[in-house]
């Protein structure tokens, strides 16, 4: 099966009813789920991501190496994560908040999500998560379930 890989954005003026929508973007840390023709990359060549989270510090150097892809691991839970994300229904929001005791905000929210779900620790703002290293242009028709949208609200860049 083809490997396929990218940290993915949105970036659009979509407008509404004469309302025009503010800057969006999405960071992706998901796969496009239908398979695509790739040329595989040897095996000591890094992901994308797996080199970001390498970068960080967030995943050991001999994890990424002769285990599945970053990319694999989120194609196989994209499913997983919306699952996890049903089970917190009910949870209040909460400015600040990143946990189900005390509620959620939205970066606190995705965060808890894609580390329970993938183990994949996101930066707890959104504006850092919206910020990340190797972003690739995706137009919005193309966005995939896993991927993060950041809308421009309140006069703040990221939100």
């Amino acid at each position: 099966m083809p490997k396929h890989q990218a940290l993915r954005t949105w970036i659009g003026w979509p407008g509404a009813c004469g309302v025009q929508w503010l800057l969006a973007l999405s960071v992706v840390f998901v796969v496009l789920l239908w398979p695509s023709p790739a040329v595989a990359a040897p095996d000591d060549q890094l992901d994308a991501v797996s080199r970001l989270l390498l970068e960080r510090g967030l995943i050991p150097a001999d994890a990424a190496q002769g285990t599945p892809t970053l990319a694999q691991k989120v194609r196989d839970g994209a499913s997983d994560m919306v699952i996890t994300a049903m089970n917190f229904l009910g949870v209040p929001y909460r400015l600040g908040g990143s946990g189900e005791s005390g509620g959620f905000d939205c970066s606190g929210f995705t965060r808890h999500i894609f580390e329970m779900s993938l183990g994949l620790v996101l930066p707890r703002r959104a504006d850092d998560q919206a910020k990340a290293d190797g972003l690739v242009e995706v137009r919005r028709d193309e966005l995939r379930p896993g991927d993060l949208v950041f809308f421009n609200t309140l006069r703040r860049t990221f939100s």
